[in-house]
């Protein structure tokens, strides 16, 4: 290798467990930030089986003969119908958000694709070897005074 930003770059992606350990901190970090809405989800969920609970009482309760307080049981259902109908698109909200997250990140498939790095870079012109390195250090953030090659 000519550069020495290749051979550092090269050197940090064979060390053993380095990549794993970067994929694995990234995905714990996405798994942390999908917590709040997955939790949200749940309480969500847990209320949608309360309010069908009630409805259900209700309803037993209506079918009862003679019941004198049909009226207020029929305003409460459909109040809890109301919010049950509320609460039913908030989930399929939280659920968009949810799919709309990144994958995981696959360890084995990024060291498969990296295991050929040197390579690519021993065979790449000028302009291609310039343009792979923009690629790569164009989104890495560097402390002032902490950067080495």
């Amino acid at each position: 290798m000519e550069h020495p930003f290749c051979e550092c770059l090269a050197e940090t992606c064979n060390k053993a467990g380095f990549l794993e350990g970067i994929i694995d901190e990234i995905n714990f970090e996405d798994e942390k930030d999908l917590a709040p809405v997955q939790e949200e989800i749940s309480k969500v969920n847990s209320r949608i089986s309360d309010i069908r609970g009630q409805l259900n009482n209700f309803i037993d309760l209506l079918g009862r003969e003679g019941s004198k307080i049909i009226d207020m049981v029929e305003a409460r259902m459909e109040k809890l119908r109301a919010e049950e109908k509320i609460l039913e698109q908030k989930k399929e909200d939280l659920k968009l958000q949810l799919a709309d997250t990144p994958e995981k990140l696959n360890a084995p498939l990024i060291l498969e694709r990296l295991k050929d790095f040197n390579q690519l870079m021993a065979v790449a012109d000028k302009k291609e070897k310039a343009r792979i390195y923009q690629l790569i250090i164009r989104d890495i953030p560097v402390e002032k005074g902490k950067a080495r090659i």
